[in-house]
């Protein structure tokens, strides 16, 4: 349990900044692109969280980073399909819709990556 808080530590702070660039992006782009690259910054600052503080992987700095990516990238693509359902198919706001997609992917990264990215 504790390497779930720790996972939970890390992907607070990657959310943070996930949030930061979101903010930051939503009057520039749509709320959708500013999530895909919000998406982008967050998974850069988890895997450098992740890799130091949370898990022990037995496989190379290399084979971990790409396994993460393809998490990362999988979460992004749930992240953005579950923002634009939610905004244009339910009428919802971006900061709930963002909420929400962030919740979801939580659960789907931390499975993928404790059994799959680190080993």
């Amino acid at each position: 349990m504790g390497k779930f808080f720790l996972y939970f530590g890390a992907s607070s702070a990657a959310t943070l900044m996930h949030y930061i660039v979101f903010y930051l992006l939503l009057g520039l782009l749509s709320a959708v692109s500013a999530s895909v690259v919000a998406s982008i910054a967050g998974a850069l600052q988890a895997f450098v969280l992740n890799r130091k503080y949370v898990f022990k992987s037995q496989f190379n700095k290399g084979l971990s980073l790409r396994r993460f990516m393809f998490v990362a990238s999988l979460s992004c693509l749930v992240n953005l399909l579950l923002v634009w359902v939610l905004i244009m198919g339910l009428s919802a706001g971006p900061w709930f819709s963002q909420v929400i997609a962030s919740l979801a992917t939580f659960v789907l990264g931390y499975f993928l990556n404790s059994q799959w990215s680190y080993g």
